[in-house]
């Protein structure tokens, strides 16, 4: 059952009460998080990474994504221009990779803005 959605300017995420994302729409930055930079995914695709997803939110503008999961862990993907993943570096991610920084600390809501 989908018990939360998170949307962006041409991007959609779906979360499972089990924990799981589907991603779809607009995927050129990496936004999608299924590795790769399709340009468009026309159907809900689940994201084999993510597991146990609690929390999920989109940028406005639909480039990047972060995700948390039950243990408190923060995750990002999507277009890094900026360094707003968190990775130390302005490197895109294509699957979500959790925020070394963070790792230590319990994360219980992630929330998008526009780049």
């Amino acid at each position: 059952m989908v018990v939360d959605v998170a949307v962006g300017c041409g991007t959609c995420y779906a979360l499972t009460d089990g924990g799981d994302v589907y991603a779809w729409g607009a995927g050129s930055k990496g936004q999608l998080g299924r590795g790769g930079c399709a340009k468009v995914q026309a159907t809900p695709a689940k994201l084999p990474w993510a597991k146990r997803i609690v929390q999920m939110s989109v940028s406005l503008d639909g480039h990047f994504a972060a995700a948390v999961d039950a243990a408190g862990h923060l995750y990002t993907w999507g277009a890094g221009k900026w360094g707003q993943l968190g990775h130390g570096d302005t490197s895109k991610r294509t699957v979500g990779r959790a925020v070394k920084q963070l790792k230590q600390s319990d994360v219980l809501q992630a929330s998008g803005v526009w780049q």
